[in-house]
């Protein structure tokens, strides 16, 4: 049991300073960082290392010649039962709830904050252990804090304009927090509205605003096409009411 409490010990430890590591880039590029990436973690290495290990008994196989059509057949089911579980999404669980969502001018104070919880990872001293983790946990508390009640954002309003025509724009307005966007035929005027809602938009949601909860999506005279667009994309960005003009 200790055994498996030391592994489980040094598991998170990794996890933690890889989170604190790729936190700061993802911030920068406008992604959301993911409570639930150490399960996922956790599930996804010993899938991975499975998959690795058939993979290259079915090279070795090929190679010698041996009789491997039983291990092809559990590498696709094993695959199949992979994927499915990677697309899950259940319907009863809201995963944006999730997610952390940063925006980019905060970056520089959370890679200081990253920088020093790694250090206090790295250089703790044992006997110290539960100072050291009591100076974590109240510092991402006090950050978490000051991100939720102090408004640290920038942008209060952000006007993007069609590269045909400055008349087709989207306006995103922020009051209290809480994000409005209108679409003045800027998305009908797109080639793909599916790829821009899905990483332009997102990102620009995150970058600027530090979130992806949209309060009010306004649309005037949406196609079809960019409803069923929205409607499919509201697993990635939350909107919580679509006024159509």
């Amino acid at each position: 049991m200790s055994n498996f409490l030391i592994k489980l010990s040094n598991f998170l430890f990794i996890q933690t300073v890889l989170f604190l590591v790729s936190a700061p880039i993802l911030i920068y590029w406008g992604l959301p960082l993911s409570i639930l990436s150490f399960i996922g973690n956790f599930i996804f290495i010993p899938f991975l290392s499975i998959f690795l290990g058939l993979s290259i008994f079915i090279f070795i196989s090929e190679i010698l010649y041996i009789p491997n059509i039983w291990l092809i057949n559990f590498y696709n089911i094993f695959t199949k039962v992979w994927l499915s579980l990677l697309s899950y999404r259940p319907s009863f669980i809201d995963l944006n709830n999730f997610l952390i969502t940063i925006p980019k001018n905060q970056v520089l104070i959370f890679s200081i904050g990253a920088i020093l919880v790694i250090l206090l990872l790295i250089f703790q001293d044992k006997k110290k252990f539960k100072r050291s983790l009591l100076i974590i946990s109240l510092s991402l508390i006090t950050y978490t804090g000051i991100n939720k009640i102090i408004n640290l954002n920038t942008y209060n309003y952000l006007k993007i304009t069609s590269n045909k025509d400055n008349n087709f724009n989207l306006e995103i307005k922020s009051n209290k927090n809480k994000l409005t966007i209108i679409d003045n035929n800027f998305l009908n005027n797109l080639r793909n509205p599916e790829n821009w809602i899905m990483y332009n938009l997102r990102s620009i949601l995150i970058k600027k605003f530090g979130t992806i909860q949209i309060n009010k999506f306004i649309l005037s005279k949406p196609k079809k096409k960019i409803l069923n667009v929205i409607n499919k994309n509201n697993k990635f960005i939350s909107i919580n009411k679509i006024i159509i003009n």
